[in-house]
C-alpha cells in the first residue's frame, strides 16, 4: 500500500473537495503527527467545514511545532476569533506580526479583533499602522471599521473622514453609506 500523499490531499482541498482532503491529511498524520503543514492544511479544510473546534486543535498542533510561523499564527488567530474566543485570536495576531512584521493580512486581522473586542484605543493604532505602511487591502470595509472605531473614540470627524474614504474605493458600500446618512 502507498504511503498517504500530503499533495493529493493539498490538490483535493484547493478543488473543494473538503472530505477527501481531511481524510487524506489524517491518514499523513497518521504517519507524520508532528508534520507542520499537514496538521495546518487538516485545520484550515476543517475550519473551512466550521468544524471550529477541532479545526483550532489542529492548529494549536501546528503553532506549537512551528511557535513563529507567521502565516500559521494569523491562520490560528482566524480560528480563534471565528470561535469567539477574542483574547486568544489577539494574542496568535500580535505573535504572527512579532513573527513578520509585514504580514499585513495579521494587521488587518488584529485591528478588527480589537475593535471587536472594545479595544479602541489599541484598535485605532493599529488601523493607523495599517495606514502609516501603505498596506494593499485598505478596502471599503477596512475604512468603515475605523470610522467606526473612531466613532467609538468620540472622533466625529475622523469617522466621517473614514466612512468617505469608504465610499470613494467603493461608491455603493451600504455600511458607509448608511452611516453618513
Amino acid at each position: 500500500m502507498a504511503p498517504p500523499d500530503l499533495q493529493a490531499s493539498l490538490r483535493q482541498h484547493q478543488a473543494g473537495n473538503l472530505n477527501a482532503a481531511i481524510a487524506g491529511y489524517r491518514a499523513f498524520l497518521q504517519q507524520q503527527p508532528e508534520h507542520v503543514e499537514a496538521n495546518r492544511l487538516l485545520g484550515l479544510a476543517l475550519f473551512a467545514r466550521g468544524q471550529l473546534p477541532p479545526a483550532r486543535e489542529a492548529l494549536e498542533l501546528a503553532a506549537n511545532l512551528a511557535p513563529s510561523n507567521a502565516a500559521l499564527l494569523n491562520d490560528l488567530g482566524n480560528v480563534r476569533r471565528a470561535a469567539g474566543d477574542r483574547a486568544a485570536a489577539i494574542e496568535a495576531f500580535s505573535a504572527a506580526i512579532r513573527a513578520e512584521p509585514d504580514l499585513a493580512f495579521a494587521h488587518f486581522n488584529l485591528a478588527d479583533a480589537l475593535l471587536e473586542a472594545g479595544d479602541m484605543q489599541r484598535a485605532n493604532a493599529t488601523y493607523n499602522d495599517i495606514i502609516a505602511r501603505s498596506f494593499a487591502g485598505m478596502d471599503g470595509d477596512f475604512h468603515v471599521n475605523r470610522g467606526l472605531c473612531r466613532l467609538r473614540l468620540g472622533d466625529a470627524e475622523g469617522a466621517m473622514e473614514a466612512f468617505r474614504a469608504a465610499l470613494k474605493l467603493e461608491p455603493g458600500h451600504s455600511r458607509a453609506a448608511a452611516t453618513l446618512s
